[in-house]
């Protein structure tokens, strides 16, 4: 065993038996599920910015990098999601901040 800890464990038998300890003690954590899939923000991006500015999805798809068909399925995919009230709030804040920034450009529908 190590130097360092002599008088911690003694014996391989001790070792063992901690880490089995330690095992058993340790809380199971559910694993953390995704926002959305494939980057989550981008296609929240291209949702609200297709939404609240009244882009075509290809003028989205340009702004971002992405095919038209990309922004379509984010388009389904975060519509899908707001069904969820706590997801809908988050995007419903976006779609008001992104509002605000764009009013006076006169990009945003009213």
């Amino acid at each position: 065993m190590s130097e360092n800890f002599p008088h911690l464990i003694r014996s391989a038998a001790e070792a063992r038996a901690m880490i089995e300890i330690l095992r058993q003690a340790r809380p199971k954590s559910k694993p953390a599920e995704p926002v959305a899939r494939d980057g989550g923000e981008p296609q929240i991006g291209m949702y609200v910015a297709h939404v609240t500015l009244s882009l075509t999805m290809t003028e989205v798809g340009r702004a971002f990098g992405r095919d038209r068909s990309t922004v379509n399925h984010a388009c389904h995919l975060i519509e899908d999601m707001r069904d969820e009230p706590e997801f809908d709030r988050v995007v419903q804040t976006l779609e008001n901040i992104l509002r605000a920034a764009f009013l006076r450009s006169g990009m945003v529908r009213q």
